[in-house]
């Protein structure tokens, strides 16, 4: 009875999400990764939109273009932080970011078959190829950004520096709320499977 109860608030929290109708009763925090499970099987049940799988999974099943998820804050020195890259072939890094990814990784796997069909399946239910270029309204000076990139298909969100993505919020009266849900899914998405880790501390993903 207690799991059918967490499944349906996750639901619930899923299609607020979906809605762009989150209120005090689902208060954006890190998800624990049973909850993000739930949540993202909540965004994931309706049928996809415009996208195919198709568009973001070859029939040899690979990603059709490496994903890249960059994790920056603007500055003197330009763009600062990490990118997180994810090859068609499922194998992934992350790399420090300065202006560019660079080479050496700070951790790297390989998700499996069904990992790299899965994370398709998110892109094309979230349909990112459908997302604008630019999420958040006008860039403040010095903006943190989170940029996925696949294949020629890029979209930013900006907010304002040293902001965390639980508690980030569209500006007042945003167009693109439901797009902006949409981009959070993803990148949770990715982050999640770019930890390396296991909660209980254990490698995974290798």
């Amino acid at each position: 009875m207690r799991e059918k109860f967490s499944l349906l608030r996750s639901s619930e929290a899923a299609l607020a999400l979906r809605k762009g109708t989150m209120d005090r009763r689902y208060p954006m925090r890190v998800p624990s990764s049973w909850l993000l499970v739930g949540v993202l099987l909540g965004l994931c049940a309706p049928m996809c939109r415009a996208g195919g799988m198709s568009d973001y999974l070859t029939t040899a099943g690979q990603l059709k273009y490496t994903l890249e998820f960059q994790d920056v804050q603007g500055g003197v020195a330009g763009f600062t932080g990490t990118a997180r890259i994810i090859e068609p072939s499922g194998e992934w890094r992350v790399v420090r970011f300065h202006n560019t990814p660079l080479d050496t990784p700070l951790r790297q796997g390989k998700l499996t078959e069904a990992q790299v069909a899965a994370l398709a399946t998110h892109l094309a239910a979230q349909d990112f190829l459908a997302l604008p270029r630019q999420l958040g309204g006008e860039a403040p000076v010095n903006p943190r950004q989170l940029t996925i990139r696949f294949g020629d298909k890029a979209t930013t969100m900006g907010w304002r520096p040293l902001a965390d993505l639980t508690e980030a919020v569209p500006p007042p009266k945003d167009p693109h709320t439901a797009e902006w849900a949409r981009f959070v899914v993803l990148v949770l998405v990715i982050d999640y499977w770019t930890k390396g880790e296991k909660p209980d501390g254990k490698e995974h993903h290798k």
